[in-house]
């Protein structure tokens, strides 16, 4: 089963993230005032818990106990059939949909979208409340926006829809202007490495650390990557060939043939990743700097790998901008 035709597939719930708390503390006082809107978009960075901060909201959403005694908080109560329905998957009033990543699509199919927004309209048999999740509504394309925008201008009773979103700008203004807006925040430093201490207290910190950065920051990115050996090795040994690269002793092409076709996406992001951490608060009156020119041409080369470009020809190019530009550098 895909996740895009998933009715409430719901995996195991992460714990309560902990720079999600003051957020969550608003949303609670927000819905408690009766204030809390028909329609929300998470927008934040990857990596900082839009879907685990979805999940919790549905969850609390669909949950049948009253605020009270036996649920002291908005968080669901954990314990009524309907929060067993949810962790089981199997609750009537959920879906969730999401791009199948093991699908050659690019975009969340309008099917499932025109699907999901039937679900909403119609009455559930026990007049409880209904939820429909999109994660990354980025990855919608225009007749899946059409249907969202359908169901925003005419919500259904007792539902709720909740998007999510990298890049919130980049949707119709006739969906965000319907939404109410809630930003999820990228956690300091501190918090990531404290988050991550906590997860992985038998790792190093210098591992937790490294992960940290290849991740860009992203607390959830750095935790896959440490929960997963082969990627973290993967994007470690590109950290010391860029290193050879920059000093002359590793050929562009080289480098280049050494990365699989299934792990250029990736690359290609190590390297955004890595050229940005570089040329942070970098400048020479005004001008690029030599990291930031390699940061661009990574963002160029992300672009034709996304119009299907010749994976091969692609990365190659890539390195050999990037080599030129580094050691010009380096010589300068």
């Amino acid at each position: 089963m895909t996740e895009t035709e998933a009715a409430a597939a719901v995996a195991a719930p992460e714990p309560v993230l902990p720079w999600h708390a003051g957020l969550w503390q608003q949303i609670e006082g927000t819905a408690r005032s009766g204030r809390l809107g028909h329609a929300l978009l998470l927008c934040g960075n990857a990596g900082v818990g839009k879907r685990v901060f979805a999940e919790r909201l549905a969850r609390a959403l669909l949950c049948r106990t009253a605020p009270g005694a036996g649920r002291p908080s908005f968080d669901a109560c954990g314990g009524c059939s309907a929060c067993h329905y949810f962790e089981a998957g199997t609750h009537p009033g959920y879906r969730r949909l999401a791009l199948d990543t093991t699908d050659a699509k690019s975009s969340i199919p309008v099917d499932a979208v025109r699907d999901g927004c039937t679900f909403l309209s119609m009455t559930s048999t026990n007049g409880s409340a209904k939820v429909l999740v999109i994660d990354r509504a980025d990855d919608l394309n225009g007749s899946g926006l059409n249907a969202v925008l359908k169901t925003l201008e005419e919500p259904p009773a007792n539902t709720h829809l909740i998007l999510t979103s990298e890049t919130p700008a980049q949707l119709p203004a006739t969906i965000r202007s319907r939404c109410q807006i809630v930003r999820i925040a990228a956690p300091t430093s501190i918090a990531v490495a404290t988050y991550l201490a906590s997860r992985f207290s038998t790792l190093d910190a210098a591992q937790r650390g490294a992960a940290s950065r290849y991740a860009a920051g992203s607390p959830l990115g750095a935790a896959r990557l440490l929960e997963t050996p082969e990627a973290f090795d993967k994007h470690r040994a590109w950290s010391a060939q860029l290193d050879e690269l920059r000093a002359g002793t590793l050929a562009a092409s080289t480098f280049a043939n050494s990365i699989s076709r299934d792990d250029a996406d990736a690359f290609i992001r190590f390297l955004t990743v890595t050229a940005w951490h570089e040329a942070r608060g970098q400048t020479v009156d005004g001008r690029e700097t030599a990291w930031q020119a390699v940061m661009n041409e990574a963002l160029a080369a992300a672009a034709k790998l996304a119009a299907n470009g010749h994976v091969p020809l692609v990365l190659d190019s890539l390195l050999i901008a990037t080599s030129a530009v580094l050691r010009q550098k380096r010589k300068a």
